[in-house]
C-alpha cells in the first residue's frame, strides 16, 4: 500500500517540501512552545515532554513519515524514532542562538521569546496566518480560530 504524507503528518527529512509542509509547521510550533521547559527539565521530564508532543501529533491523526531513499516511497517511522526526532528538534531549538530578522517567517527561538504572553501572541498570529492562507476551509487542519474582538476580557 502506497503511503503519502497528509496535512497532519510530520515529514522527516530536509528541504523545502518538509520545511513548508503544514504538519511540519505545526510540529515546529509545538517544539517552540516546549523547548525552554525541555532545556530546563530533568531526564524524566524531557521524556514526558517528548512523549506529549508525539502523542499530540497522533491525536490529530498525524504520523511521522520518512521517504525511503532507494524506492522513493514514504513509510511511517516507529514510535522510538518519532520520539528521537522530537527530542532532537527540541534540543536544536533550545540551543538556537540565532537572532531572527524582523519579519522572518521561521519560528521564534527560545532565546528570543520573552514572556508567555508574547509567545501566546506569536503562536496565535501564526495560527491565524495559516488559517487565512488556507482560506480556513482547506480541511487540512483540526484547528478552528476564533478571534476575540472583545477587549474587556
Amino acid at each position: 500500500m502506497k503511503m503519502t504524507p497528509q496535512a497532519n503528518d510530520v515529514m522527516c527529512g530536509r528541504g523545502a517540501d518538509a520545511r513548508n509542509h503544514v504538519g511540519n509547521k505545526r510540529f515546529r510550533m509545538q517544539i517552540s512552545l516546549h523547548c525552554e521547559a525541555y532545556a530546563k527539565a530533568s531526564k524524566s521530564e524531557k521524556t514526558k515532554i517528548t512523549r506529549m508532543i508525539v502523542d499530540s501529533v497522533a491525536r490529530d491523526s498525524g504520523r511521522f513519515m520518512k521517504k525511503d531513499p532507494t524506492s522513493g516511497e514514504w513509510y511511517e517511522i516507529d514510535d522510538r524514532s518519532s520520539r528521537e526526532k522530537t527530542g532532537q528538534s527540541l534540543r536544536e531549538m533550545a540551543a538556537s542562538k540565532v537572532t531572527k530578522k524582523p519579519g522572518a517567517k521561521s519560528g521564534l527561538p527560545c532565546s528570543e521569546r520573552g514572556t508567555l504572553a508574547r509567545l501566546q501572541e506569536h503562536v496565535f498570529s501564526k495560527l491565524v496566518e495559516m488559517n487565512r492562507s488556507t482560506g480556513g476551509n482547506s480541511g487540512d487542519a483540526n484547528i478552528h480560530i476564533v478571534e476575540d474582538t472583545d477587549s474587556t476580557s
